[in-house]
């Protein structure tokens, strides 16, 4: 196998100079043609849009049920979405009518002509319209981002006003809750022996129970006072004699002393010399039998009087307990109807604060608040295409890739010909 050398290579481009001259400055030549007298500029207009993505939720209130905070609450859109919603049919077919367009771009096309793009590290985005016509190029990049505001607006506004009729519907059928929970409660109030009544009854049964007991208290006390001092005073009765035997003459008693005289037949001086033996009732004894009789007495008084306090006391526990077991069933009763009613005043007010939050985010632009034209498109004065230098410079770099190809192949070509096998042969 021949090998071709550095210099042979070389040659060849030398001989073959002229071709590449020649198909090198064609196509610069009809590169430029192209460039300059066949493709028509194109231009390009920019618009740039801040997205604020800061500060548009306040924080929900604590027990705000999540359902309600998706009423009230706008949805979270990341940069990513608004892009995707610059080239929404609905946004690009409102663009092409106010430009009058309808009728020379379809939808699909029209969306070809824009290109949406964000800046690293940045809330803007850009979107990007190239035409022909500089000036309207830059009147659909300028109209595409007034659109895109209106339209995230008006979605916004929108949703907010369905939750608001929602609200409103709510807000009705709580009031008719609240009006309902306040009736059964003002029903239950009215019922016999209520809570109020019933607390004040076993409030007094309490209070009378106190005092009955402080009295079997005082009265065991007393009753142990009172025995001691019966006691004492059987002791003393005990020890004290019924009767009282006394010797006198019947000197000291004249009527006795003739009574004497004459039945013993004496004279009365003698008669009355005569001594007699009496018994008295004893006095002390007679006032021991009475105190003894009298604390006897009191002792039973006491008893009766404590036995009844015991009754009594008996009667009320028995009277507090069922007092206390209705007034159980009572109270739960209205907890449960307070409960109710405050659980339906919460929720209308609830609902009256989120209904107005709506109202007020409904008269708000919530788009001009997310979205921002920050910078409009202007008019560009130089197309972007054709480049005419690169467009040359390419196909000059090409047209000497293509013509150094040929001259290399016309010289295989030539060298591998029959005339120049045979000379090779000899």
């Amino acid at each position: 196998m021949e090998e071709i050398s550095l210099r042979d290579m070389i040659e060849v481009l030398i001989r073959g100079k002229v071709t590449i001259a020649v198909i090198t400055g064609v196509a610069v030549l009809v590169a430029g043609a192209l460039s300059f007298f066949v493709i028509s500029p194109t231009y390009q207009a920019s618009a740039t849009v801040m997205v604020n993505q800061t500060g548009q939720q306040s924080p929900p209130e604590q027990g705000t049920p999540e359902f309600l905070l998706s009423l009230t609450r706008l949805p979270q859109m990341s940069i990513a979405t608004y892009v995707a919603q610059v080239k929404n049919p609905v946004i690009l077919r409102s663009v092409l009518e106010e430009l009058g367009l309808s009728q020379k771009y379809t939808i699909a096309q029209f969306a070809g002509k824009i290109n949406v793009s964000t800046i690293k590290d940045t809330n803007l985005m850009e979107i990007k319209v190239e035409d022909e016509d500089p000036k309207l190029a830059a009147d659909i990049a300028n109209a595409v981002a007034r659109e895109l505001v209106s339209f995230v607006s008006a979605t916004n506004q929108q949703r907010v006003a369905m939750s608001a009729r929602v609200l409103e519907n709510q807000i009705g059928a709580e009031e008719k809750s609240v009006a309902e929970a306040a009736e059964e409660l003002k029903a239950f109030l009215q019922e016999p022996r209520s809570v109020t009544e019933l607390q004040a009854d076993l409030d007094a049964k309490l209070g009378l129970m106190t005092e009955l007991k402080a009295q079997v208290t005082n009265g065991e006390i007393s009753l142990a006072s009172a025995r001691a001092g019966l006691a004492a005073a059987e002791e003393a009765l005990a020890n004290t004699p019924a009767v009282l035997k006394t010797n006198k003459v019947l000197a000291d008693d004249p009527y006795l002393s003739q009574v004497g005289a004459a039945a013993a037949g004496l004279s009365p001086g003698a008669a009355g010399m005569l001594q007699m033996e009496s018994e008295e009732p004893n006095p002390a004894y007679v006032v021991l039998s009475q105190d003894v009789a009298a604390r006897q007495a009191q002792v039973a008084e006491i008893d009766k009087q404590i036995a009844a306090a015991q009754a009594a006391i008996a009667r009320l526990q028995a009277e507090i307990q069922d007092i206390q077991v209705t007034l159980v069933d009572k109270q739960l009763q209205y907890e449960q109807l307070q409960q109710r009613l405050d659980t339906a005043r919460q929720n209308y007010r609830l609902y009256n604060s989120k209904y107005a939050e709506a109202l007020s985010a409904s008269s708000l632009s919530a788009g001009e608040a997310n979205l921002m034209l920050l910078s409009q498109a202007y008019v560009p004065a130089r197309p972007i295409a054709p480049r005419k230098a690169l467009n040359m410079a390419v196909a000059g770099v090409l047209g000497m890739m293509v013509s150094v190809f040929l001259v290399f192949f016309l010289e295989y070509w030539r060298s591998s010909g029959p005339g120049e096998k045979a000379s090779l042969d000899n």
